[in-house]
Formats: structure tokens, C-alpha cells, sequence
């Protein structure tokens, strides 16, 4: 395993433990009665999917450095896909705090992003 992705699971992890605990923190404490049943899983799948993501684009950088617009574009495409299909799921089967559901799942998806972005700014710079 390259320096690269021992660097991104290590900061991935962190990440992931990080958003874990502010969470939990939060839904019992201030949000006790707003909790609900996916709230980990979600935190979880979105840190599975930018992993995934980020190591096909930096195999792909590395391979094929012309394709790498093509390949970023249609993994943002997938994953907005995959994250409607989660959130409309959660919808149809549990309908319970859909709102806060969706407000945790669009900050968690936009840490992730910030953090998979940076990353892989500093890989294409270089």
C-alpha cells in the first residue's frame, strides 16, 4: 500500500471516529428526542463511499492523468445517485425525523467531501 492511501485511511479513520462522536454527542444531548435509527450507518456508508472513490481516482490519476475530469464527474454523478436513493429509502420505509435525518446526512456529506477534495488536490498538484 502506497504512502498515499496509508495516508488517506489514516486521516479517513480519524475523520470517521471524529464525526462519530460529535454525533452521538449530539443526538443525546441536545437532540435526544430527535434521534434516529440510521444515524450511524449513514455516517458509515458515506465514509465507505469517499474511500472507495477516492482510491479509483487516485489509481486512475496515476494510470491515466487525461482521464481524471471524465472519472471525477461521473463518481459525483454515482454518488448523488447512491445518496437519493439512501435518503428516499429512509423516506418510504421509516419516515421518523426525515428532516434532521437529512440535515445530518447532508453535513456528514459535505465534511467528507471537504476532506476528500483537499486530499486529492494536494495528489493532482503534485
Amino acid at each position: 500500500m502506497t504512502n498515499v492511501r496509508k495516508r488517506f485511511f489514516i486521516y479517513a479513520g480519524i475523520l470517521l471516529v471524529a464525526v462519530l462522536a460529535v454525533s452521538q454527542t449530539l443526538f443525546s444531548t441536545v437532540f435526544a428526542e430527535k434521534s434516529f435509527p440510521m444515524r450511524i450507518a449513514s455516517i458509515c456508508v458515506v465514509c465507505v463511499v469517499t474511500c472507495a472513490c477516492h482510491i479509483w481516482l487516485i489509481n486512475t490519476v496515476k494510470e491515466k492523468p487525461d482521464s481524471f475530469g471524465r472519472v471525477f464527474i461521473l463518481q459525483t454523478f454515482g454518488k448523488i445517485l447512491l445518496y437519493l436513493l439512501l435518503i428516499v429509502g429512509y423516506l418510504l420505509i421509516l419516515k421518523e425525523n426525515i428532516v434532521f435525518f437529512v440535515f445530518h446526512f447532508l453535513f456528514v456529506k459535505i465534511i467528507f467531501t471537504i476532506f476528500d477534495v483537499s486530499l486529492i488536490l494536494k495528489f493532482v498538484k503534485k
